[in-house]
């Protein structure tokens, strides 16, 4: 009776709740998602892709960015109050750096105009009157990468390498520098060409590891750049505190980002492809020439996940100005 009566409490009892992590299984050339690695433990979201790891507490509303390369980490504040700061941050930032561009740009003027007097009265002064005049402090504040390698190939072109090398510069390595930028440059100058990357809901669904997704195509102009099958983060098979604690959290993360919009629109950053409307499950990658050069397939694994994961790590040290306090222990 005991046994039967501990059984029936066993059933009668809550399941014990899952922790969840989301991989993506990559194949073929370069086509990983930003985040490649997802855990997720109720409030609790750690990311990890190409630009490190974050950790958010959904609960405190805090990101903790980790560097490994130094072991150091920075909070952040993601609130409504801090989203609206940043904002405004952002946006008087931006203020500033224009106001300091003229500035900068006036004393450029007035430096290269005493550079050519002495250029016409001492030729030997003419190296450096000529090294003012590729100095494009637009093309350096706007990232132009296109502009930047013209002014270099110019500098390059104008000056011997002895006169580079009395000026601490090393031909060979500005050389090689310039063909990367080049290459930069003339895959910037394709996207352009391309035009803007809009998305196309194809109105198809497909199922992928028992998860139902639909697909949408990313294109620029006729070219297929992309295609996405997306699901809603019901159809996870998550357990409810899970569910709501990853998407609460993409919203909240994806809001945040865009409080950063001010210094995108100053600097003509080049907007990327556009984000999701729920969890990427298959994603493929196109090249110029229309065949497929990679995809990334999400691979889901509902286990407990140790506490470490979502702590920032004991020999961690605040980033330099981060204002974080230390980690107890």
């Amino acid at each position: 009776m005991r046994k039967t009566f501990a059984a029936l409490i066993a059933l009668a009892a809550p399941t014990v709740e899952a922790d969840a992590s989301f991989r993506y299984v990559l194949g073929g050339a370069d086509c990983a998602p930003e985040v490649g690695v997802l855990h997720v433990s109720g409030s609790r979201l750690r990311l990890e892709g190409a630009n490190g790891i974050a950790i958010y507490d959904g609960l405190e509303q805090m990101l903790v960015g980790l560097d490994a390369s130094n072991r150091t980490f920075m909070q952040i504040e993601v609130d409504d109050d801090a989203q609206d700061f940043q904002r405004d941050v952002a946006s008087a930032s931006m203020t500033r750096v224009d106001r300091e561009l003229e500035r900068a740009n006036a004393m450029l003027a007035q430096q290269r105009a005493e550079a050519d007097a002495r250029c016409r009265k001492d030729r030997s002064q003419c190296a450096a009157a000529s090294m003012l005049q590729g100095i494009d402090l637009d093309a350096m504040m706007n990232m132009d990468v296109g502009a930047l390698a013209a002014q270099q190939e110019q500098m390059i072109g104008q000056l011997d390498e002895k006169t580079l090398r009395q000026a601490g510069i090393d031909p060979a390595q500005m050389r090689a520098q310039l063909d990367d930028a080049k290459t930069q440059a003339a895959k910037a100058r394709s996207k352009e060409e391309r035009g803007p990357v809009e998305v196309v809901d194809t109105g198809r669904s497909e199922t992928h590891d028992r998860i139902a997704c639909r697909v949408r195509e990313l294109r620029a102009g006729d070219a297929l750049v992309e295609s996405r099958c997306e699901a809603g983060f019901d159809a996870l098979g998550l357990d409810e505190r899970d569910r709501r604690g990853v998407e609460r959290g993409y919203k909240r993360l994806t809001s945040y980002a865009e409080s950063f919009q001010p210094i995108v629109d100053r600097f003509g950053v080049a907007a990327g492809a556009p984000r999701p409307e729920g969890l990427v499950v298959r994603q493929v990658c196109y090249g110029d020439d229309g065949r497929e050069r990679g995809r990334a397939t999400l691979a889901i694994a509902r286990e407990p996940l140790a506490e470490a994961l979502f702590e920032i790590p004991a020999d961690y040290r605040p980033m330099m100005g981060a204002g974080a306090p230390e980690p107890e222990g």
